[in-house]
């Protein structure tokens, strides 16, 4: 385990004079042994891994400049016991202990404080302690003497060092848990888990959890917390298995983490049977292996994989970097600079930061995948709704010819089938089968319609010459009554000007009542000129404001006359195509549409 580095700037009052230490490999030495024994020189940061599971440390310390009460810190909090030996003030020769237990125990401390805190008192000149560092786990202590009021400043900047050391933790793993309901991928959910292993085991670290533990928990509290370093670990090498396995690394290079894994587990095994030291250490070997693990795997991957093999590659060297630097401090082979001193903030912190990044782009490629996918999934669903509509339209259609086909040549039997072929009969069938053409006629009106093939010819047309050629062409031009006022020139394509007026002349001759006249008017203003075409309400009633321009769209009542619901259709279309409008309203008694043509 480590303890917090602190930059220097932070203890610029520090009493300590210098430091010494002797190990005690057998934790056998009592303090009449030691303290004739030969120490060597140390630093105040001890970093000696499992090569002894007690340490003395010999400390010499300073007067206080102001003549107050120095306070010794030793962190981390979770080492087993650490013990103070000082000289009694009552008795010249004789020594003190405190605490005698040596546990961390929170009401013995200076000021309520996460950090074991020894009281020493103030002293002209320079004072000798004894301190015994006992550990099951990996020996680092960081030991540093100062006035009392430096003191609490360095406890409290620490404090919030680590408090938004385990903010920061807490966002990222709140945003891998949003991201696993984003993407419904189950690696989100495996970082997240990780994260959250990771900061109970810092809030263990740092001692936050043992001021609220009693007594009498204290020893199960720390068999708990060496149970998450396994656990870390054990979480730790199954997302990293995840994260490199969707590149296709090598299949031996992905069976080292099952090789792991299972180590890991035998550790906590072992540890539970009471083999404390050997299990921690038998672990911190695995831990050891991962950077090289992480590195064969990421470069034996032959398969793209978002965020890309280089991206990857580039990512996990610098994770097994990190991972190599703390390792190696845990074991006490080194300490290059503060490395050892960051301790469990220091492999959270790198992992969570290089692994939120390639998350990050794996999640952004996700997210524009799905985005992507979206995209295409409407456009699918709308080709599908167009082809439905088609179809539906299609069938109106066939359906729309198939009844007045039928109805055209009921038309014609009937009248062939007569007993005398008379003028009548023969009417009857002219106009079935005129009214047949003008529905071919205007079928392929309406797919020119809706293919867009119009050609539009832009000339001066007199519309009320057209319309009265229109009326008196027409085989029941006695019932138009035609009225105009001015001359009504507009610039437009006069071959579709007659296919608009000739269909809603047709429209009303058809529907109106029987032998009632069409009145035809128009007129001219600066801005348009205006079309009405009027005719009584007949049989077929008035149809629905809302439909009446609908294609197919025909009256209930309308369906024994032969038609096509395609007229006002087209009127509405080729209107528009010529910048005009037309309009329709009614009465108790008459239907009118208008039609509006700009000048």
């Amino acid at each position: 385990m480590f303890s917090l580095y602190v930059p220097a700037g932070f203890a610029a009052t520090e009493l300590i004079v210098s430091v010494e230490k002797l190990e005690d490999r057998t934790a056998s030495f009592t303090f009449e042994d030691v303290i004739n024994m030969p120490f060597q020189p140390a630093r105040q940061v001890l970093a000696e891994g499992y090569r002894s599971p007690v340490y003395w440390l010999r400390v010499k310390v300073a007067p206080s400049p102001d003549g107050t009460d120095g306070v010794m810190l030793v962190r981390p909090t979770i080492l087993d016991k650490v013990t103070l030996f000082q000289p009694a003030e009552a008795e010249a020769g004789a020594w003190a202990v405190h605490p005698a237990s040596g546990a961390y125990i929170p009401e013995a401390q200076v000021w309520p404080s996460t950090h074991r805190t020894f009281r020493l008192p103030a002293s002209p000149s320079e004072v000798e302690y004894y301190l015994r560092v006992e550990s099951v786990g990996a020996i680092a202590a960081h030991i540093s003497v100062l006035p009392l009021v430096d003191a609490r400043l360095l406890s409290t900047q620490i404090n919030i060092t680590q408090l938004i050391y385990l903010a920061f933790m807490l966002f990222v793993m709140l945003w891998a848990v949003r991201m696993a309901f984003v993407t419904q991928e189950g690696l989100y959910w495996l970082f997240a888990i990780t994260l959250v292993v990771f900061i109970i085991h810092n809030i263990q670290f740092f001692g936050y959890l043992a001021i609220i533990i009693p007594p009498d928990f204290r020893e199960i509290f720390a068999s708990l917390f060496r149970t998450n370093v396994f656990l870390a670990s054990i979480v730790s090498v199954i997302f990293h298995k995840a994260v490199l396995m969707r590149y296709r690394p090598a299949w031996f290079a992905l069976r080292l983490f099952d090789v792991m894994m299972i180590g890991m587990i035998v550790s906590m095994l072992l540890f539970w049977a009471g083999f404390g030291s050997f299990a921690l250490q038998l672990n911190a070997i695995f831990v050891a292996i991962a950077p090289f693990v992480f590195l064969l795997n990421a470069f034996t991957a032959r398969r793209e994989a978002s965020p890309g093999l280089v991206t990857m590659r580039v990512i996990y060297a610098l994770l097994s970097g990190a991972v190599l630097l703390w390792v190696t401090a845990l074991l006490g082979l080194s300490n290059v600079g503060g490395t050892a001193l960051y301790g469990a903030m220091f492999h959270g912190l790198v992992t969570a930061l290089l692994m939120f990044v390639i998350l990050h782009l794996h999640g952004r490629n996700l997210i524009n995948n799905a985005l992507t996918a979206r995209i295409a999934m409407a456009e699918m669903e709308q080709r599908r709704d167009t082809e439905r509509e088609q179809a539906l339209i299609l069938e109106q259609f066939i359906n729309m010819l198939t009844h007045e086909t039928r109805n055209a040549m009921a038309v014609v039997n009937m009248s062939v089938s007569a007993p005398s072929f008379g003028e009548r009969q023969r009417q009857r069938v002219s106009d079935a089968i005129a009214a047949l053409d003008g529905i071919v006629e205007r079928c392929s009106e309406a797919i020119r319609l809706d293919r867009k093939t119009h050609s539009i010819k832009s000339e001066v047309c007199n519309v009320g010459m057209l319309l009265q050629t229109l009326c008196d062409t027409n085989p029941q031009s006695a019932r138009l009554v035609m009225t105009g006022e001015g001359a009504c020139i507009v610039k437009s394509d006069p071959l579709l000007l007659e296919v608009v007026f000739h269909n809603l002349i047709d429209n009303a001759l058809k529907y109106a009542k029987d032998d009632t006249p069409i009145n035809i008017r128009y007129g001219s203003d600066q801005n348009a000129c205006m079309i009405y075409f009027e005719n009584a309400v007949g049989a077929a009633s008035m149809p629905d404001p809302a439909r009446v321009f609908e294609k197919y769209y025909r009256h209930p009542k309308a369906k024994n006359q032969i038609g096509s619901g395609l007229g006002l259709y087209i009127v509405d279309g080729l209107l528009r195509l010529l910048g005009g409008e037309v309009f329709y309203r009614s009465s108790a008694e008459t239907v009118e549409f208008r039609v509006s043509l700009p000048c």
